[in-house]
């Protein structure tokens, strides 16, 4: 699937206006880590569901490689969620994420690209739109606001 760069355009920047943003329900509980830092400047990061992962050294994860995974995975999640929701099928996907550091005054930026294939029996339009939607609903993006920008490059696969 890489080398699709053809169709890259942005349809939305990750925050959406104030009157679009769904609230969480009050029953949902918070999402918890917690880290173990040790003398070599790694952490051992635990989930709520027991998870583990390590970061920083010898791991080569470093805190911003997981915050441009978690916002590509979330955003991607919440499509896929879409797009099960409104029963379209979708053949393949991918996401890559940039972060961009700064070195100024000005706030780091994430910019998530993500590649969808949906069957022929939904238009590209239709694929959009669930692109837009989860923009709007994905949790890591939204706490990103204006410093992430998906990009997405939709396409609908006629005869598979």
């Amino acid at each position: 699937l890489s080398g699709c760069g053809s169709g890259w355009r942005p349809l939305s920047r990750c925050a959406p206006r104030a009157q679009d943003t769904p609230q969480p329900p009050p029953e949902r509980d918070l999402d918890m880590v917690e880290l173990v830092w040790d003398s070599g400047q790694a952490a051992t990061a635990k989930t709520a569901s027991g998870a583990s992962l390590t970061i920083g050294d010898p791991s080569g994860y470093s805190p911003t490689d997981l915050v441009a995974l978690g916002a590509a995975a979330d955003l991607m999640q919440a499509f896929l969620s879409a797009s099960a929701a409104a029963g379209v099928p979708i053949l393949g996907y991918m996401a890559n994420a940039t972060f961009q550091a700064s070195h100024d005054e000005r706030p780091p930026r994430l910019r998530v690209r993500s590649f969808v294939v949906g069957s022929g029996e939904v238009s590209e339009r239709e694929l959009e739109a669930l692109a837009d939607e989860a923009a709007r609903t994905s949790q890591v993006t939204r706490l990103l606001g204006d410093r992430c920008e998906a990009e997405w490059d939709v396409r609908a696969l006629h005869g598979a």
